[in-house]
C-alpha cells in the first residue's frame, strides 16, 4: 500500500537485475496511509486464518495453489487468485520484469488458468 500510494500510478517494475524501480510520482506532495483501509484488510486477514498470500513468478505461484489443491490442503470451490499481468504489446511497455512479458507468458498463463 505504501509502494502503491508514492510510486508514479501506482506501479510495479524492476528492472534488468530484478530490484524495483519506480520513481517517486513528484506530483504528490506527501502520502497519507489510509489508516481506515489499513484496518479493514486486518480484520479480513483476521475472519480468514487459512488465507494464504504466495509471492514469486505467476507459473509457480499458481502452481503451488494448484499442487494444494489437488492433494485436498485447498478447497478449489473457495480458492481466489488475482493476477494482473501486464497487457502483451508490440507498441506498449511490457518491460514490468527483467524478463518482459510476451506471447509465451500470455499462453503459459492461460493453460495454467484452465487447470485451475
Amino acid at each position: 500500500m505504501t509502494l502503491q500510494g508514492l510510486s508514479h500510478s501506482g506501479l510495479w517494475r524492476v528492472n534488468g537485475d530484478g530490484k524495483y524501480n519506480v520513481g517517486i510520482d513528484h506530483g504528490k506532495t506527501y502520502f497519507k496511509a489510509d489508516t481506515y483501509r489499513l484496518r479493514e484488510v486486518y480484520k479480513v486477514l483476521q475472519d480468514h486464518k487459512n488465507m494464504v498470500f504466495i509471492a514469486g513468478g505467476v507459473e509457480a505461484q499458481l502452481m503451488v495453489l494448484l499442487r494444494k489443491i489437488l492433494d485436498g490442503r485447498v478447497d478449489g470451490g473457495q480458492a481466489f487468485v488475482y493476477l494482473d499481468p501486464p497487457y502483451s504489446s508490440e507498441n506498449e511497455f511490457t518491460g514490468y520484469s527483467s524478463d518482459g512479458w510476451g506471447d509465451a507468458d500470455d499462453s503459459m498463463l492461460a493453460g495454467l488458468c484452465r487447470l485451475l
